[in-house]
């Protein structure tokens, strides 16, 4: 029987993973596999350690908990990836449900398909708080990476197309272990934690070796998840952050393109000051809409980003 590995890396989030394990308990495989699930504890501060003894039990030896004490989600993605026995390893998050014919999916899709990688839907779960202009301009803050988290791209499954569809995100995607010996593993200057790029940057740049590698990619749109929409991501000053820090990762990616006509001022492209200027005059010209605002200040936070990532790329 295949095995699948799910892994999750976590930091501090004890309260959000013990309900995403829950979720993965609740997983229907119709006989189809086994599975183990190992969560990284990535050097958390809380109850995350005592959270996860706690759940051991009610695995029934599925469940395998690692401590990883380097910060940053590619070390303890790495760690998880070189314990994991399964022939196929399904990632997601700390803070996620999972639909219980989750895994189920991503079997039969692989089955079905003999696909080298998988990336499954992600919806929003917005709680009683959530603000209304945040659902009604959900359009410009969702994305993978951003401050809403949605990956969407309808039920069906098919073929994954990099010119149409965004880069897979971690919280819902899958890969034959095998990948990971000729692709190599997660780059531990990017992503979250101690990464160098912004978030998330560590699966867009992985992904493109697997291109390289591959072009058996698919997207099941039943291999779902619901990721937490919490208050603090509903707060501009989190929207903030996250814009400036999806700067910093396209920063990683232009770099690796011929920049030799742009005109560099201070380690940075000279155009994303003019940009930014001109941009932050024309925000007193939309106070009163919400929507223009946040085009705007979106525009203005790339850019930032994007100069505090060419800055430390020349250092």
């Amino acid at each position: 029987m295949q095995k699948l590995s799910i892994i999750i890396a976590s930091f501090n989030r004890c309260k959000s993973i013990k309900d995403t394990l829950d979720s993965i308990l609740k997983q229907q495989s119709d006989g189809n596999f086994d599975y183990e699930c190992i969560v990284v504890d990535n050097n958390s501060k809380d109850s995350t350690k005592e959270i996860l003894e706690s759940c051991i039990p009610k695995f029934n030896g599925k469940l395998k908990y690692l401590f990883e004490s380097r910060q940053g989600k590619s070390f303890a993605l790495n760690l998880a990836i070189k314990e994991a026995k399964g022939e196929i390893i399904i990632f997601t998050d700390d803070d996620v449900i999972v639909d219980k014919s989750w895994l189920n999916n991503f079997f039969l899709t692989f089955e079905k398909n003999n696909c080298d990688a998988v990336c499954g839907r992600i919806m929003p779960l917005f709680n009683g708080f959530t603000p209304n202009w945040v659902k009604k301009n959900i359009d410009l803050l969702y994305g993978a990476p951003g401050p809403i988290i949605i990956y969407d791209y309808g039920i069906d499954t098919y073929k994954y197309n990099r010119n149409k569809m965004m880069p897979f995100f971690g919280g819902n995607m899958a890969f034959k272990k095998e990948l990971f010996n000729s692709c190599g593993y997660f780059r531990t200057d990017l992503g979250p934690g101690s990464g160098t790029s912004g978030k998330e940057g560590e699966e867009i740049e992985f992904l493109k070796r697997v291109e390289k590698n591959s072009d058996n990619l698919y997207y099941c749109g039943n291999a779902l998840v619901w990721h937490k929409v919490d208050n603090k991501r509903t707060s501009l000053r989190f929207i903030t952050k996250c814009w400036i820090d999806c700067g910093k990762c396209a920063v990683a990616r232009e770099c690796n393109n011929n920049l030799d006509r742009v005109t560099f001022c201070f380690g940075f492209p000279r155009y994303l000051i003019r940009e930014i200027i001109e941009d932050s005059i024309s925000l007193i010209f939309v106070i009163f809409s919400m929507r223009k605002i946040l085009k705007k200040w979106r525009k203005i936070c790339w850019n930032i980003g994007k100069i505090i990532g060419y800055r430390k790329f020349h250092k």
